[in-house]
């Protein structure tokens, strides 16, 4: 029973862990959106970095916030399963999991929007290339027959 408490407690603790993780991490995100937009860069590198970034991290907490959601699947004795659902309510586990999912689904929201921007950014350019290439064609259709 001792060691089902334990895990309990130890999952608690690394969902804080992830929690705190997360609050540190979603200002400076929002420094480095702010900062990627003011860039006078017209390429869709301009995002590509930091999109990859929030990505990592997100994939990154999901699997070590499934491996913590998987640690303890009690599911022969009743007692235990019972103590474990006691201590996770008790620790407050499940309100902590809900932080950091809120937090996780903002930085993904966040990545689908530079994911867009850089999508709409390079559509722009090729819309500027095909442009550029059609007025050449027409110089040199008007200037080269002479």
């Amino acid at each position: 029973m001792a060691d089902v408490i334990e895990v309990a407690n130890a999952q608690f603790l690394q969902m804080r862990y992830y929690d705190e993780l997360l609050d540190a991490e979603l200002p400076r995100m929002y420094d480095l959106v702010e900062e990627a937009t003011r860039r006078l860069s017209l390429g869709p590198r301009r995002f590509a970095g930091l999109a990859r970034r929030l990505y990592t991290l997100v994939a990154e907490v999901t699997e070590l916030t499934e491996k913590v959601d998987n640690a303890l699947q009690v599911t022969e004795d009743v007692y235990l399963a019972r103590v474990y659902a006691a201590a996770l309510d008790l620790f407050r586990v499940k309100s902590v999991s809900a932080a950091v999912d809120r937090k996780l689904a903002i930085i993904r929201d966040t990545y689908a929007a530079l994911y867009d921007e850089a999508a709409s950014s390079r559509a722009g350019l090729m819309e500027g290339a095909v442009v550029v290439l059609i007025l050449v064609e027409i110089l040199l259709a008007l200037f080269g027959r002479r």
